[in-house]
C-alpha cells in the first residue's frame, strides 16, 4: 500500500444511557454475509489503524472505549484483544440488526459489549449527559454521517478532555469510478424516478482538513495518513460486487419497490463497469484515511 502522511466529570456507566433506537431504512439492508465476502480487503486497513497507536500494559487496565459503527463486532473484539493491557471495557454500537446479531452471538464478552443505537442519537445522548470515553474508535463508519466539521467537534467532546484519544479509519474513495458510476446511473431514468432524485454526496474532507480539526479541538499528538490499498480482482464486476454490500445500500434504501428495482440497478452498474474497464485482472484501488490523535 502506498501512503501519504501528515503528521464535566467523566462517567462510564454507559448501560444506563440508552437513547431511543432510531432505525434508519438503510440499516435493514446491511447483510453480514455479503459484507464479509470481501473480508480481507475490508479488514486490512483496520490492522494498520491499530498500529498507529502504540500498545502498552498497565497493572490494572482502566481505559473505557467505544466503537462507533461496530458492524459484526469482529474488529471490536480484535481491538479489545490488541489493547488488552490498557482497555478494561469496549462498547460497540451499530444500528444494523443483522450485523449486531452476529456481534452479540459471536464476540460479546465481559469486556466487550454491543448495543443497538443510531450513531447520531447515541452521540446526542452521551454528550447531553456529559459522558465521555478514554478512546473513541470508528472503522469505516463515519463517512455515512454528514458535516464532518461538526462531527469532529462532537467526537472530540466524546473523548476525555484530559487524555482522550481518537482512532479512526474513514473511507475516502468517493472519486473512484465504481462510486461515480453509481451516481451516474442514479441520475438516469428510470432509476432517477425510482430514487426520488437521490444521489449520494460524500461528506469526506481532504486529509489536511482533519489534521487542522484535530489541532483545533485540543489534540496535541496526531497522525493522519492517506493510504491507497490495491486489490487485484478477476474483473471490474467484482468492484461492483464490493460496493453492492456497502455504498450501494444507501441507494437501495431510497429506492421504490427495491426488491424489484435494486437488482436491476446493480446489474446495470456491474455491466457498465465491465464495459468501461474490460481488463482482466482488474486493479481495484481504494483510498482510506487513518487517524490517531491524543490530548
Amino acid at each position: 500500500a502506498s501512503h501519504k502522511s501528515l503528521t464535566q466529570p467523566r462517567s462510564h456507566e454507559t448501560k444506563q444511557i440508552i437513547p431511543a433506537i432510531i432505525m434508519s431504512e438503510q440499516a435493514t439492508h446491511w447483510d453480514p454475509k455479503d459484507y464479509l465476502s470481501f473480508q480481507e480487503e475490508r479488514f486490512l486497513p483496520f490492522d494498520e489503524l491499530l498500529q498507529l497507536r502504540q500498545a502498552s500494559c498497565t497493572a490494572s487496565p482502566s481505559l473505557r472505549a467505544v466503537d462507533l459503527g461496530c458492524g459484526t463486532g469482529e474488529l471490536t473484539k480484535r481491538f479489545a484483544e490488541h489493547f488488552h493491557g490498557e482497555v478494561a471495557h469496549t462498547l460497540g454500537i451499530d444500528n444494523a440488526p443483522a450485523m449486531l446479531k452476529v456481534a452479540q452471538s459471536r464476540f460479546a464478552s465481559p469486556r466487550v459489549e454491543f448495543q443497538q443505537h443510531e450513531m447520531n442519537a447515541f452521540l446526542d445522548a452521551q454528550l447531553a449527559a456529559g459522558h465521555c470515553f478514554d478512546l473513541v474508535l470508528s472503522n469505516a463508519a463515519l463517512h455515512w454521517l454528514p458535516d464532518h466539521s461538526r462531527l469532529f467537534s462532537r467526537l472530540s467532546a466524546l473523548a476525555d478532555p484530559k487524555h482522550g484519544e481518537l482512532l479512526l479509519q474513514i473511507p475516502a474513495n468517493h472519486h473512484h469510478p465504481v462510486q461515480t458510476t453509481l451516481a451516474e446511473l442514479a441520475g438516469q431514468e428510470p432509476h432517477r424516478e425510482r430514487l426520488g432524485g437521490f444521489t449520494r454526496q460524500s461528506p469526506v474532507l481532504p486529509a489536511a482538513d482533519y489534521s487542522r480539526l484535530l489541532a483545533e479541538h485540543g489534540f496535541t499528538q496526531q497522525r493522519v495518513l492517506e493510504r491507497v490499498y490495491a486489490h487485484p480482482m478477476p474483473d471490474a464486476g467484482f468492484a461492483s460486487d464490493f460496493v453492492r454490500s456497502s455504498t450501494a445500500t444507501e441507494y437501495q434504501a431510497h429506492m421504490k419497490q427495491q426488491h424489484l428495482h435494486f437488482p436491476q440497478f446493480m446489474a446495470e452498474h456491474r455491466a457498465l463497469m465491465l464495459r468501461r474497464f474490460p481488463q482482466k485482472p482488474y486493479l481495484f484501488t481504494f483510498n482510506r484515511l487513518l487517524m490517531w490523535a491524543k490530548r
